[in-house]
């Protein structure tokens, strides 16, 4: 590369030498005058020799460095693949600065020694360069521009131009090999339906901040949130609908999450914020119910308004004595306590490890007593004429006799049924029990109807008239024997799936009962719009 700034050492050295052998031949020439005429082809020779050894020894200097320069890119970390890129290239070309400009408008700018521009390329300072010289990446204009800029004249060689688009080939392979790396890695540790970290990638940020903060005398904590009738969303409007309060929800934390705090959905509908610098658990209880505050504003979800809420578990870590890891299963924990209790906030408690291990054994036996049916039974509380004192009807009353625990209520492991997805077939199971005991009453001529109370999830299930039906045929009780309790929420819901499900149980002739009408949102007017034989009223409604 030839430039004007740059001293002729090489040239003056060649001089010296020429002058001096020159000196040498002279003297020779003068005892041997008669070889006179041999003497300029030798002096020739000899300086083409020692121009072609130093032209060599040039090149494989140049590609040797070429060669290293290459090797300092292959780094999957694309920061560091452009600032060596920028400081290798300047000192390969001896140029003032280097410049790498892409599509999205993007300019970095730097010398030898370090980067002193990185950002919008219109925002960049002006450059003093007289000579400019620049190459696509990898030959594709829309990859970028890489620019060698000199401050006076300068011309590249043609090994030096070669050397140029050898080294903008490279840099464009380096960057999209560390665009995959990067894309892959950023795929590993996030979410890829709402961009949030994933467990991995909080596990992998997270855990560096809880060991931070334990060093500046911090706390720690995890608030686990879990929404509340996710899955009814899903049964009743569809996975989109799924996805799209998922994304609503991440939205809507992101928003409510301070600087230094990490968000990340964990499984299913379940979202994860730890919270980093920490000095006493209520400031961890104020954030935590701050995060449920924010989800409580209706939203439109695939044309439904819908109150997205959720209940939340939290644990807490004093000076990092407890890992990431430990803390996100103590929040689980915690979790479950609060799905189960009816408060939306608990505290991670050791004794509830326990009860946690025990649902997960408990789901087993579970699903064990469904298959065989001789654990689970039925109870029967009548229902009287205040007026005569006669037995009008019987109300199913589920009871599991477990092998080891005794008999167990509803309230002990129906929880575990809805959690374990165990619902539609213990549903099916019990309301064949009742029929069965409904048959066999009208065999000894007691036609009595029996009264079964139905989840508010099973009147989102579309098949559920369908599975009455059949069991009515099986057991061959008339339709009008059969009273279903549902509770005031679901009737009042006011979706289409559950006014659809309700209309075909009517159409088959089966009771309809509401039950604990009062303790929810009371209206005669909307009772109006969902029929049903009979009303009963809860006592906290009576009292009022």
């Amino acid at each position: 590369m030839t430039n004007s700034g740059h001293r002729t050492g090489p040239v003056a050295l060649v001089a010296m030498l020429a002058l001096s052998r020159a000196t040498v031949v002279s003297r020779w020439v003068v005892r041997n005058f008669d070889v006179v005429a041999v003497v300029p082809p030798i002096l020739l020779y000899l300086r083409q020799t020692y121009l072609g050894r130093r032209r060599s020894q040039e090149e494989r200097e140049s590609w040797q460095r070429l060669l290293d320069a290459t090797r300092e890119l292959a780094d999957l970390d694309e920061r560091v693949v452009l600032r060596r890129a920028v400081s290798l290239t300047a000192r390969t070309f001896s140029a003032d600065s280097v410049e790498l400009e892409f599509t999205g408008g993007r300019l970095i700018r730097g010398d030898g020694q370090l980067v002193g521009y990185d950002g919008p390329a219109h925002q960049a300072p002006l450059r003093a360069a007289h000579t400019v010289i620049e190459r696509r990446l990898g030959g594709d204009a829309s990859a970028g521009v890489l620019r060698l800029c000199f401050g006076g004249e300068a011309r590249l060689r043609d090994r030096e131009r070669a050397m140029l688009d050898a080294i903008a080939a490279d840099l464009h392979s380096a960057l999209v090999n560390a665009a995959r790396h990067g894309k892959a890695r950023h795929e590993a540790t996030h979410d890829p339906r709402t961009g949030l970290l994933n467990r991995a990638g909080l596990l992998a940020e997270g855990g560096e901040r809880v060991i931070n903060a334990a060093r500046d005398n911090l706390d720690a904590a995890v608030v686990l949130v879990d929404l509340t009738g996710f899955r009814e969303i899903i049964d009743t409007l569809g996975n989109a609908a799924g996805d799209a309060v998922l994304v609503h929800t991440a939205r809507r934390l992101s928003a409510a999450t301070r600087p230094g705090e990490l968000l990340a959905r964990l499984d299913s509908d379940d979202f994860a914020v730890l919270l980093p610098s920490l000095t006493d658990p209520t400031q961890a209880s104020a954030r935590a119910e701050a995060l449920l505050d924010t989800l409580a504003a209706p939203t439109d979800i695939g044309g439904a308004t819908l109150a997205v809420s959720g209940v939340a578990g939290l644990s807490y870590s004093v000076r990092g004595a407890t890992g990431l890891e430990e803390l996100l299963q103590q929040a689980g924990v915690a979790m479950h306590a609060a799905r189960t209790s009816g408060g939306r906030l608990q505290y991670y408690r050791p004794e509830r490890d326990v009860r946690s291990v025990s649902w997960v054994v408990l789901a087993s036996e579970l699903r064990c007593a469904l298959r065989g049916m001789a654990e689970l039974d039925l109870h029967y509380q009548p229902i009287l004429d205040l007026h005569t004192g006669e037995a009008i009807s019987a109300e199913a009353l589920v009871r599991w006799n477990h092998p080891s625990r005794g008999l167990l209520t509803p309230d002990e492991f129906l929880p575990v049924v809805e959690h374990a997805g165990l619902l539609a077939e213990f549903t099916s199971r019990v309301f064949d029990l009742a029929l069965s005991s409904a048959a066999e009453w009208a065999r000894q001529g007691i036609l009595v109807p029996v009264a079964v109370n139905v989840s508010p999830r099973t009147l989102l299930d579309r098949d559920f008239p369908g599975q009455v039906a059949a069991s009515l045929s099986r057991h061959r009780v008339p339709a009008h024997r059969v009273t279903l309790e549902i509770t005031e929420t679901s009737v009042l819901s006011h979706l289409d799936v559950v006014d659809h499900v309700l209309d075909e149980l009517r159409c088959l002739g089966v009771r309809l009962s509401l039950d604990d009408f009062g303790t929810g949102y009371s209206s005669l007017s909307n009772l109006a719009r969902v029929p049903v034989h009979e009303v009963k009223i809860a006592s906290t409604f009576t009292e009022r």
